[in-house]
């Protein structure tokens, strides 16, 4: 990956909020858009997350895939349930690799 693709990658998970869902997401193996949102702590809405989601997602640092929810608010209905794809550890080295060459 060139310096200015790492560049530009690690501008999408630098924003406060895209880091505290990767954050969130690495310390739960994966939630869902509820979880996700009542984890982050501060009064956050719901449309916020999912709208930095959805870069992260552009991005390919976030995948989902459909799972019938157990909980017992939407049980049976198809909810998203997001995860990290390896790309994000791969931009964070990348970047620390960038960091080393500087030094």
């Amino acid at each position: 990956m060139s310096e200015s693709e790492v560049i530009e990658k690690a501008k999408a998970i630098i924003h406060p909020i895209r880091f505290a869902i990767i954050r969130f997401l690495l310390a739960n193996d994966g939630a869902y858009i509820t979880e996700i949102t009542k984890g982050l702590g501060n009064p956050i809405d719901r449309r916020l997350v999912s709208f930095h989601l959805a870069k992260l997602e552009e991005q390919e640092f976030v995948s989902w895939k459909y799972e019938i929810s157990e909980n017992r608010e939407s049980k049976g209905r198809a909810i998203k349930r997001y995860s990290l794809t390896p790309k994000v550890h791969k931009v964070v080295s990348d970047l620390c690799d960038e960091v080393d060459k500087i030094r």
